[in-house]
């Protein structure tokens, strides 16, 4: 799978702190402390996406040298990717999507979302990327009042009916829309439970089987709309036998 970096407001950095260091089972880690030695981010060349990405320090920064991806123009669409080095295989192992996100200007519309791009025999063309892209999985806040969520997104195929669907969590735990970082995780397990936390506090724990709309699973009846009661249906639980009587050996 890949990774998308899309957004959809002004001002908003990505950015990681400088002294974290990744322990050996992290697959990709970016701090954007130095993204000039090679083109490790690429920007789609899609004309949806034209707003202006620069690699630069966060407005008042605590420390002028630390280095942000930085959206810089209002009212864009925003599509930059990194290719993984390997594609995600987290069976029975636990996956952890996290970053930070500061709304430098507030936000009263936009969206800030990771999508990890479904692996596909195809070679992966970074700079192709429109919103259709095949996708695993995509993750993070969106503010568009009075619509104010965290979005956890699994793009799922039916194993019968071969077909793609989007599942949507239900519930909608808020994004935190003041003009300060706030790091937003992702932790999905191996017993089909996650969490979403936000600043290492979680806002919402389930599981895939009955925290999403629609379910990964059917239900176990379902109400056929074109169904009708016969004509001649009766509704009286019980009805009287006319032609009942009782046996000879009936005892009182």
């Amino acid at each position: 799978m890949r990774l998308l970096l899309k957004l959809l407001i002004l001002s908003i950095v990505f950015n990681l702190c400088k002294s974290f260091t990744p322990s050996k089972d992290t697959l990709f880690f970016e701090d954007f402390q130095d993204v000039s030695k090679d083109n490790k981010w690429v920007k789609s060349s899609n004309t949806d996406y034209s707003g202006v990405i620069e690699f630069k320090a966060a407005n008042d920064p605590v420390d002028a040298n630390d280095t942000s991806m930085v959206f810089t123009e209002l009212a864009k669409k925003y599509a930059i990717t990194s290719k993984l080095n390997k594609p995600i295989i987290n069976k029975d192992k636990d996956l952890i999507v996290q970053y930070e996100v500061q709304f430098q200007e507030g936000i009263t519309c936009g969206g800030s979302y990771v999508k990890l791009y479904s692996e596909s025999e195809k070679e992966f063309e970074a700079d192709q990327v429109k919103s259709d892209t095949p996708y695993s999985i995509m993750f993070g806040p969106d503010v568009c009042n009075p619509n104010n969520r965290i979005h956890f997104i699994v793009r799922h195929q039916n194993p019968i009916t071969k077909e793609y669907e989007e599942k949507l969590i239900t519930a909608k735990p808020p994004v935190r829309t003041d003009k300060i970082s706030h790091v937003y995780t992702l932790h999905i397990r191996p017993d089909n439970t996650f969490s979403i936390l936000v600043d290492g506090e979680s806002v919402l724990d389930g599981n895939f089987h009955d925290a999403f709309t629609p379910a990964f699973n059917p239900p176990k009846q379902i109400d056929d709309p074109t169904d009708s009661k016969p004509s001649d249906w009766v509704d009286q639980a019980e009805i009287p036998d006319p032609n009942a009587v009782r046996p000879d050996d009936w005892d009182e």
